[in-house]
Formats: C-alpha cells, structure tokens, sequence
C-alpha cells in the first residue's frame, strides 16, 4: 500500500524517528502508521522520550489527530530523486502513484537537464517540454527523453529539430503548464516582468539564480513552491565534497552508497529548510540562508580560532 507525506510526518510526530527510518518501516509495514510505530519501538529506533512511555493508543490516538491537522508538502529533491509530488511519496525504486499524469518542463539541456530529465523520466514522470540554446520543444503528451538524449548527444543535432514535438523557443518552455518547472540554464530567466505568467506547482532552481528577487515575491503571492537554488541543485558539490572524503580517507564508495549519502544529505536539508520555514513564517530561499548561515556559525563556534 502507498504512504503519503502525511503518514511520514505523523510517524516521526509519534516517535521521534528520523525521516529515513519512518520511511524505511512504512515500506516495510506497508503504509501502516500504526504497525510502524510498533515496529520502530522495537528496533529501539524511537527516541529516548518516546521509548520511555509507551507507544500504544494514547500515541495512535495522537498520530490520528496529527494526520488530520496537517497538509502534504510538495517537495524535489536535487536531480537524484523526486518525492513527496502533491501529497504523493515516491522515490526512485519504491512507490509511484500517478506519476504519468505529474507534467514537468525543464529548461536547458546541459548536465543537469538532461541527466535531470533522464532521471525523472526513468521514475516515470511526463516530460513534456525542453530546450537549450537553440530553441524549445513541446509535447503535451510527453517528450521521448532517451532518444532526445541521443539526437542530441550522440547524433548531435539541434534539440528542436526533434521529430516529436512542437518546435517553440527556449523562454516560452518556462509558460507551459506543468506540475513541476525546472529553469536549469542561466540565471535571470524568471523575472518581475515574465514571473506572472509561470504556471507550475513546484519551481526547482536547477541553475543558479535562474529568479530574480522581485520575481521571487511574485511566485511567493502565487502560491508556487520554490526549491531554491541553494538547495535544489547542492546535490553537485555535495558529491565533490564525497570525492575529497574518499581521497582524504583513502578508501573510495561504490556508486550505489554515493548516491544513498547523496539521498540523506539532501533529504535531510530539505527537511531542515522547511522547518525553519515554517517556523519563521519566511520563504524556501531565506530559510535556506538562514540554515546556510547557522551552519556555518555552528562549525566556527565548534572549530574555535585553531581550526
């Protein structure tokens, strides 16, 4: 049985996992709140608090009145992994709900488009728009991304001589409909003059800056959720930061464990991000910097004047 966000959330309420093992016990339970809960105390996984009383109908209780309280989250995580869409859970490998009918339209078709565009095709989301430099293609009922991929990679030819699709230019990609927009090019492409027209859901930064300031005020009064840049594309240096590991330690991380950290890291942020969101009532972006800010301070107190 799928599990959404919600059911996520009223686990760690309940016991004080982290998301990572509230997730891993739904699969395993089958999206049975109430047999995860059982299952995390018994792993002893349940925080101190928690395990010292016991999790039985005052918890349940609790869990059902949680679930009732709050929304889903719609989220993105890097180019890696796509989840929590709409109330949906879904992650590479586990559970899809619907994922045909999630339109996404990515701008730019460097590295991180088309690797971007792979990735969420693979997972079975609807791609339905692209472009680089010379121009855009739409498709409403979805872009055929690996043999785009090849034409434009292998055979190299230009992305809107593609024969499937409806030749458009690289701007106008940003005001198709979509769930998801994924400005992956250069920056300044979202601005004060253009930024009423998007019209998506969720707007994940694949470039840096790809939204002006004022741009960003207008989609914060739209109502569209934004993963900035800061965030949204970290998932690059955060692997550069693995490879210094590796090399610091000597010892190297087959590919399958660099991208289960990768998945922790930014999962966890994402966490991190709309906590402190919520919390202060401010957008993605400044709450990004604000736990940008305080991570850095933390490690500056920690390190002291030797570090």
């Amino acid at each position: 049985m799928a599990f959404t966000a919600k059911d996520v959330q009223a686990l760690r309420q309940a016991t004080g996992a982290g998301m990572m093992d509230c997730k891993n016990a739904l699969v395993e339970t089958g999206g049975d709140v109430e047999k995860a809960v059982v299952l995390l105390r018994e792993r002893g996984i349940a925080t101190a608090a928690k395990k010292a009383g016991v999790l039985e109908a005052a918890d349940l209780e609790r869990v059902a009145d949680f679930l009732k309280g709050i929304k889903p989250m719609p989220a993105v995580f890097d180019n890696h992994y796509v989840t929590r869409i709409n109330g949906s859970n879904v992650k590479k490998g586990k559970t899809k709900r619907d994922l045909a009918e999630q339109r996404l339209a990515i701008q730019g078709f460097g590295n991180v488009g088309s690797i971007g565009a792979l990735l969420m095709h693979e997972t079975g989301y609807k791609i339905i728009g692209a472009s680089d430099v010379h121009g855009g293609l739409y498709n409403e009922k979805g872009l055929d991304v690996p043999k785009l991929v090849d034409w434009v990679y292998r055979q190299r030819k230009p992305l809107p001589e593609f024969p499937d699709g409806e030749r458009t230019t690289s701007q106008e990609i940003l005001f198709r409909p979509c769930e998801v927009l994924v400005p992956a090019a250069v920056e300044n492409q979202i601005t004060s003059e253009n930024a009423d027209q998007i019209d998506c859901k969720i707007l994940c930064e694949g470039a840096n800056g790809p939204t002006t300031a004022y741009a960003d005020s207008i989609l914060q009064e739209k109502g569209v959720f934004v993963l900035p840049d800061i965030l949204a594309n970290a998932g690059g240096v955060t692997v550069s930061y693995f490879e210094w590991v590796q090399d610091r330690q000597g010892m190297f991380w087959r590919e399958n464990e660099v991208n289960q950290r990768l998945q922790d890291v930014m999962e966890r942020s994402f966490d991190e991000v709309v906590q402190l969101r919520e919390a202060h009532d401010v957008t993605n972006r400044t709450a990004a910097y604000m736990l940008a800010i305080r991570r850095v301070a933390s490690a500056l107190r920690l390190r002291g004047i030797y570090a």
